[in-house]
């Protein structure tokens, strides 16, 4: 074990690494400096401020880089819990290890992060995190991240895997909040693939599974973003041939379940790259799977 000292932050940086999985040095920047002007972020002087602790935390094992692959040049760094930070965790109890604890044990970890897609959906779930502290009414109560969002339905003596990228809970103001499921879209399930995907989000809301494994009586909401307008209108298909042949092969109509449906433009799902936190996710930028305008799954 190193001799380095751990402060109060660099123990919230390793939580928050062990939680989600892997942060990307903005996301530490947004997340860990103090001294942003409101929803601008000082990315400049965070980077300054936090730079020299992380790569002190790398060299003395409490954090390890991985990369993720990028289209361009150069692949992104990510930053993931190292031997030592693992070690930290499991001695004060703090270690997340939902569903697979032997990730901690690999030689390497890059195999936990797959694209792009990744950083697309931290990004959307730490901007809910600066979201919660800037706006009064609006609390990120819990989430879920993509490794540990895994729920069954039994099935012909199998149980089928359930894997949204994000489960979320919200309170706003309004009553009783809301529960989401974010599903990342990136262009890459041909129209059978995904109407699986939904077929197997609707066996899951029969189920009632969810009652048990999210502790809430409401199913989720069932939201997802994508890269273009031509790719909404694909999944739009998607979905409401699913409802169809759902409500045909079962006693359940299911062609009331609402869908929410945004492009990665819609809610700015790179605004913290950029430089600042957006409210976007907040406001009526989502439509149903009808084409109908809606506001904001995040709100009641």
């Amino acid at each position: 074990m190193s001799n380095l000292v751990l402060t109060p932050r660099d123990l919230e940086v390793l939580r928050m690494s062990s939680r989600i999985g892997f942060l990307t040095e903005t996301q530490i920047c947004s997340l860990f400096y103090p001294k942003h002007n409101g929803f601008d972020l000082d990315l400049f002087h965070a980077r300054g401020s936090l730079a020299k602790r992380i790569k002190k935390l790398v060299d003395n094992g409490y954090l390890a880089k991985s990369t993720i692959p990028c289209t361009g040049p150069r692949n992104r760094v990510a930053y993931i819990l190292g031997p030592n930070g693992a070690e930290v965790l499991k001695n004060t109890r703090e270690i997340e290890s939902h569903s697979d604890p032997r990730w901690l044990t690999k030689r390497t970890n890059d195999i936990l992060i797959r694209s792009r897609h990744d950083i697309i959906t931290i990004n959307f779930l730490v901007n809910l995190m600066m979201l919660d502290r800037l706006i009064p009414d609006f609390h990120l109560v819990d989430w879920i991240p993509d490794r540990d969002c895994r729920f069954y339905v039994p099935k012909g003596g199998k149980n089928l895997l359930v894997n949204p990228d994000l489960y979320l809970s919200v309170l706003n103001g309004g009553p009783g909040g809301a529960t989401l499921f974010l599903e990342v879209d990136r262009d890459t399930l041909d129209k059978k693939a995904m109407h699986i995907k939904i077929l197997r989000l609707f066996q899951y809301h029969s189920s009632r599974n969810y009652i048990r494994d999210l502790e809430c009586d409401r199913f989720p909401r069932i939201c997802i973003i994508a890269p273009s307008r031509a790719r909404v209108e694909v999944l739009k298909s998607a979905i409401l041939e699913a409802k169809k042949q759902y409500s045909s092969t079962v006693s359940e109509n299911i062609s009331r379940m609402p869908f929410w449906l945004a492009t990665f433009d819609d809610v700015e799902v790179h605004s913290l790259d950029q430089g600042f936190v957006t409210r976007k996710p907040l406001e009526e930028v989502w439509e149903s799977d009808t084409g109908k305008k809606y506001p904001s799954p995040l709100l009641s």
